[in-house]
């Protein structure tokens, strides 16, 4: 029931390495490329992902297309000298751009405080400037380049957890994470949230600890929206607290 764990302890000590020898900064400016270190974090220079363009076309033509204006505002950093071919819009882009299409064409009241739970390396937050108060629970090491990465966007995040929540999103962090760790998060930051977009892949983690994740979370919320993506490997949910 240790999901990801090894994946992400081994990811510290190579972190804890790398900055002994070059820098925190040295390794920010090529994050991309150390794939040893933060490599679950992004899906590389890779193309657009068709499937998710498609979903999000499909849901909301217009609000994709406010995401992809938005999604102009990025900067081309994280990949040391190295020439990005895929710089305007990436795998990645393209997939957070669908579930930001799903989320809030969903979700129509007024979101004023976000719980980011794994928040990669800022990207979400980078698409949604304009909500006053969002929050990124995260792995120390991954904490130090969201603070980075945000700062070169102008952008900032919170680290103290709000007692009242709006939105969690737990985009393939909760569903990796540990059983331990997961049974903590729900209680102290799930639990206090009105809306929860919870997505993962249904078998990678182990169907176990999978199932055993669900079964928690809709036991206290109710399923507003789902739909499938990656060729029907994962499930992307957005939930209602009963």
């Amino acid at each position: 029931m240790d999901g990801f764990k090894s994946v992400f302890d081994n990811c510290q000590i190579e972190f804890d390495k790398y900055v002994e020898k070059h820098g925190e900064i040295s390794l920010f400016s090529s994050f991309r490329k150390h794939r040893n270190i933060y490599g679950f974090l992004h899906n590389g220079d890779t193309p657009p992902d068709i499937g998710a363009i498609r979903i999000a076309m499909m849901i909301s033509p217009g609000m994709y297309n406010k995401f992809i204006t938005q999604n102009k505002n990025k900067k081309y950093i994280g990949y040391g000298e190295d020439a990005p071919k895929y710089k305007f819009y990436d795998n990645l882009d393209s997939r957070h751009i669908m579930l930001n299409v799903v989320l809030w064409s969903t979700i129509r009241s007024s979101i004023n405080t976000v719980v980011e739970i794994g928040g990669g390396f800022g990207n979400w937050r980078r698409l949604n400037p304009d909500i006053p108060h969002w929050t990124i629970v995260d792995l120390p090491y991954v904490a130090k380049l969201q603070d980075w990465y945000l700062a070169e966007h102008e952008l900032r995040c919170e680290r103290t957890v709000p007692s009242k929540i709006d939105l969690v999103i737990a985009t393939h962090s909760l569903s990796e994470i540990d059983w331990t760790t997961f049974e903590e998060y729900y209680k102290t930051i799930v639990m206090r949230s009105k809306y929860l977009l919870y997505a993962y892949h249904k078998i990678s983690s182990g169907k176990t600890l999978v199932d055993r994740k669900l079964e928690m979370i809709h036991a206290n919320f109710d399923i507003v929206f789902s739909t499938p993506s990656e060729d029907n490997n994962c499930l992307n949910v957005v939930y209602i607290k009963k």
